[in-house]
């Protein structure tokens, strides 16, 4: 990016988040170049329609694109036209409450032909459009908006508000130049965008190669000649012949769900001696445990609030929208009540075992007692109908598991290294572009 061009001369702005500007260009306040406004009507699901005249443009969308379009379909009616703020092509919303700080000042550009109306926790950046093209202040949103964080207020939840907007300056340049950056940034970030959108389906690829090995490998085995028999259940079909299929509770020796201690005895808290599992600390790649995100003191162990399971223990998620993930832990743990945890047998291999039932993700979610919010108990979990080869074929199959799953990881690891590295170029584009670092006006997209 240093081989870009530069303007022919430079000035300080005397602010802080732009630094030098071009010598021909000028410094505002935000609110003198633009019109800034505060949604102050929040929508529920109640109020939404599956078609009107008006675009509800709710905060739990708004804050996860960069762009507002057709894939905004739910509206409001005239009752909430009245009480609402307008937004019209070439307007910015902005994100102004957020659980985390990184989200604080997203901003997304109002790019339909309709009327939109922006519920709470957001503002409109409303441009004069013989002055100021929204697309560039829209782009100059994304440069400004990790200085807009520094006056964030709030701890658990971080927001700002006019007055602090009112703090932000910005370049105030030509309207045919804006319109020339403006046009570079969506040519040049369209080629970078396309880039990321290949890596991350390369991403959705390695997913699907991960399950699709582990299915094969602890319902098939590895010999692609083994003959093979029927195995009584749908969802396995033919299993090799030397194969068993066995429920559960005849492959361990013990399950136990785990417990929450007391909140009222916060010295169960005070000290993170013990590992205390629960659903945040599973994931869909590492299917090995050690540390957890929380831990409880060793007094709850001794009152036993809580109940320890030893090291090489299977962990089963039994509730919620993580229903069946499989993890096996490295260390001696507790959990909570939302895990089921496994010992197994002698005779059979506790990380095969972690795969088989991975691969029975979608099974268990089946079985569950709930409509909205899955449950498997521990009767439905020892009465799960798994494949138990040999202890050979066991350990075989692990083996293989472990080298083929590091090697996806490891490819995984590069493609998400590639995707954050375009994320970051393309962030210090849109910055370096908007603040005149780089002079894009004889400069060409291909």
């Amino acid at each position: 990016m240093s081989q870009l061009p530069r303007y022919e001369s430079y000035k300080d702005s005397g602010v802080q988040w732009l630094g030098e500007i071009p010598s021909h260009w000028a410094i505002v306040r935000l609110d003198q170049g633009c019109e800034i406004v505060r949604g102050n009507t929040g929508f529920s699901k109640a109020d939404l329609l599956e078609e009107g005249q008006y675009v509800a443009l709710q905060y739990g969308k708004t804050y996860k694109v960069d762009e507002i379009n057709n894939t905004f379909s739910s509206y409001v009616n005239e009752e909430f036209y009245k009480l609402s703020q307008i937004a019209m092509y070439g307007d910015t919303v902005l994100i102004s409450t957020s659980e985390t700080i990184e989200d604080l000042g997203h901003s997304c550009f109002y790019a339909r032909q309709d009327i939109g109306l922006i519920g709470g926790e957001q503002f409109l950046l409303k441009v004069n459009q013989e002055e100021q093209l929204g697309k560039y202040l829209y782009y100059l949103s994304k440069a400004f908006s990790g200085y807009l964080r520094k006056y964030a207020t709030g701890t658990k939840v971080y927001r700002f508000n006019t007055d602090h907007l009112k703090k932000i300056y910005i370049p105030q340049i030509p309207f045919n130049e804006q319109k020339v950056i403006a046009d570079f940034l969506d040519k040049r970030l369209a080629q970078v965008d396309a880039l990321i959108a290949k890596q991350e389906t390369l991403l959705e690829k390695l997913a699907e190669q991960r399950v699709a090995l582990i299915s094969h490998a602890v319902t098939k085995g590895l010999n692609p000649d083994v003959e093979m028999k029927e195995s009584g259940i749908s969802w396995f079909k033919q299993i090799p012949k030397s194969w068993d299929v066995k429920q559960l509770k005849f492959v361990i020796t013990k399950i136990q769900t785990g417990s929450t201690p007391p909140s009222a005895v916060p010295e169960y808290y005070s000290n993170d001696d013990i590992v205390w599992y629960g659903p945040a600390d599973f994931t869909d790649e590492n299917y090995i445990l050690n540390e957890s995100v929380k831990k409880i003191s060793a007094l709850a162990l001794e009152d036993k609030v809580v109940k320890p399971m030893p090291k090489g223990s299977i962990m089963m998620i039994g509730i919620g929208a993580t229903l069946g993930k499989v993890a096996i832990t490295n260390v001696d743990c507790t959990t909570n009540q939302q895990i089921n945890s496994l010992i197994p047998i002698e005779d059979v291999n506790a990380k095969y075992l972690m795969y088989q039932l991975n691969s029975l993700r979608d099974i268990v979610k089946l079985l569950s007692s709930a409509s909205t919010l899955g449950i498997i108990n521990q009767e439905k979990t020892k009465c799960l109908k798994i494949i138990v080869p040999s202890l050979n074929d066991q350990n075989e199959i692990v083996e293989f598991l472990d080298k083929e799953l590091n090697e996806i990881s490891a490819v995984k690891k590069s493609v998400e290294q590639t995707i954050n590295k375009l994320k970051e170029y393309r962030s210090t584009l849109i910055t370096q572009v908007v603040t005149g670092k780089i002079d894009v006006r004889n400069l060409k997209v291909n």
